[in-house]
């Protein structure tokens, strides 16, 4: 009978035990891994497509990721370089707004204070990559909040009052 032992460093141990120890930690990892899932694979996958679906996720096509994109006709596409900065949102009263001042100031207003009963103050805001950076995200973009929204959340719902001790 062959007696194998492996020694790493000043330890010893037999083949047999290393084996027997991979295979009790396989199926103690098989057993932690499998008893928290509720679901079987199939219900699962069907889930995650109906999420993906829902929230707007798209293939890996280069018009899924910005309207800068949807002339790209291949691998191969530059993007003009005047379209990687943002726009301009520096406003003065009284001047002229530059177009990304003015792309705020036209977003549809939404009503503040809520209306009794509603709790979501997002419940109508549009989110869309276009008016990233912002805060308040999801998956299909950020808020596009208007200025009065933008106001009431800064000021938090009038709770803001400065140079106080709280």
């Amino acid at each position: 009978m062959y007696n194998m032992i492996i020694s790493i460093g000043s330890y010893k141990m037999r083949l047999e035990i290393i084996i027997l120890c991979i295979f009790v930690f396989w199926i103690l990892f098989g057993h932690l891994l499998c008893s928290c899932s509720n679901v079987s694979l199939k219900e699962g996958i069907a889930t995650i497509r109906k999420i993906a679906k829902k929230e707007g996720f798209m293939g890996s096509n280069n018009s899924a990721y910005g309207p800068e994109f949807k002339s790209a006709k291949g691998n191969g596409y530059i993007m003009n370089p005047d379209s990687w900065a943002m726009p301009t949102l520096t406003y003065t009263p009284g001047t002229n707004a530059d177009a990304g001042v003015q792309s705020i100031l036209n977003r549809k207003p939404q009503k503040i204070p809520l209306s009794k009963g509603e709790l979501s103050l997002f419940a109508n805001t549009e989110f869309k990559g276009e008016c990233c950076p912002n805060a308040y995200s999801t998956s299909t973009g950020c808020a596009c909040m208007d200025v009065k929204t933008y106001d009431y959340l800064r000021e938090r719902g009038g709770n803001n009052i400065p140079y106080s001790e709280y």
